[in-house]
């Protein structure tokens, strides 16, 4: 059975005399939510940004030593 993609809706909201846009994704209290009200895009987030950090502790121990680890995390408060 193939699933169909979901269907913008044609209605136009207005703010302020100001058409919203019609979005896939939005972001509220720091929660990332898609149209079909999942959480798939707020969690791949989190995740590359843990692999991030993880890739920048690595190459802290690994090329330049422990010395700069407290300089390169730092950064990221």
């Amino acid at each position: 059975m193939e699933e169909l993609a979901p269907e913008k809706p044609s209605l136009a909201l207005t703010l302020c005399g100001k058409q919203l846009p019609i979005v896939d994704t939005v972001k509220d209290l720091g929660v990332i939510m898609d149209s079909q009200l999942k959480f798939d895009v707020h969690v791949n987030n989190i995740v590359l940004r843990a692999h991030n950090i993880a890739n920048l502790i690595h190459k802290c121990f690994c090329f330049k030593g422990s010395a700069h680890f407290h300089e390169s995390i730092s950064c990221l408060r």
